[in-house]
């Protein structure tokens, strides 16, 4: 993440890119930024100075930076990326004592209730039912534990049960 500039010195991408299609300075995400940023030159805060990416200096202000690779940002608004998610399958069995989820949705499969699992912080399990293909997103301490269903699949992430 540090790169070497022999003019610029040492500094972090942390997500600021140049805009090509409308010439703005945003983050990753396409958030404007704030007008407050500790920028190093204030030209760089209208365009990067032509640069395609922004950095965090070494003495904590923001600078333009050249390159022609993607970067990979410390930080940003990343909404809905996919995430991995480690846990176990329980075929036939399901969540009992449920207090409250976090979503249920129609689903294809198992797979995909693994992966909107996968896709939320909150979420320590998810039940998977084929005759109704829905999928039922469980968060902490919202279900006391599993019993048998032929027509369910439980996905529990590692470290809760």
């Amino acid at each position: 993440m540090f790169s070497p500039d022999r003019v610029n010195g040492i500094g972090l991408y942390i997500g600021l890119r140049n805009n090509t299609d409308t010439k703005l300075v945003t983050w990753d995400d396409g958030t404007a930024l704030a007008s407050d940023l500790p920028w190093k030159n204030e030209d760089d805060a209208n365009n990067l100075n032509g640069r395609p990416f922004g950095r965090l200096h070494r003495l904590a202000n923001l600078i333009a930076t050249r390159g022609t690779q993607s970067k990979m940002a410390l930080c940003g608004n990343h909404v809905n990326l996919p995430t991995e998610a480690h846990g176990a399958s329980n075929p036939g069995q399901h969540a009992v004592g449920v207090s409250s989820s976090l979503s249920v949705t129609k689903v294809f499969s198992y797979l995909e209730c693994v992966l909107l699992c996968g896709q939320d912080h909150r979420c320590r399990a998810a039940e998977y039912n084929s005759d109704l293909l829905t999928c039922m997103t469980l968060g902490p301490g919202s279900y006391s534990g599993l019993a048998g269903n032929i027509n369910s699949q439980m996905f529990v992430r590692n470290g809760f049960s």
